[in-house]
């Protein structure tokens, strides 16, 4: 209810989008965006990407998917174009425990 509420209408709440999706665990957000597809009809991420922009877009949209599938996207992100993005490969790489 409170991402519908921060996506409605003209602009974003983004503050609102940090807290509830910012302070949650991987499988709280796994959750929400489940249960938000399930309610609403519409997929999170693809709300994310209509409603932010910018490397906030980015985030926002990682938060929203599974786990495998921002970590895929992360190594998208990083091998894309001329060279490689270390910092976030190694986040992926080495960043579970």
């Amino acid at each position: 209810e409170k991402i519908r509420e921060a996506t409605k209408g003209l602009g974003t709440d983004e503050d609102a989008l940090i807290q509830t999706l910012g302070s949650r665990d991987i499988h709280e957000r796994y959750l929400i965006a489940y249960r938000y597809k399930e309610t609403y009809n519409q997929d999170l991420k693809t709300l994310m990407r209509k409603e932010t922009s910018g490397n906030f877009g980015v985030l926002i949209k990682l938060l929203a998917l599974p786990i495998p599938d921002a970590e895929a996207k992360i190594i998208n992100m990083a091998t894309k174009g001329l060279g490689t993005n270390e910092k976030l490969l190694w986040s992926v790489i080495c960043g579970r425990q």
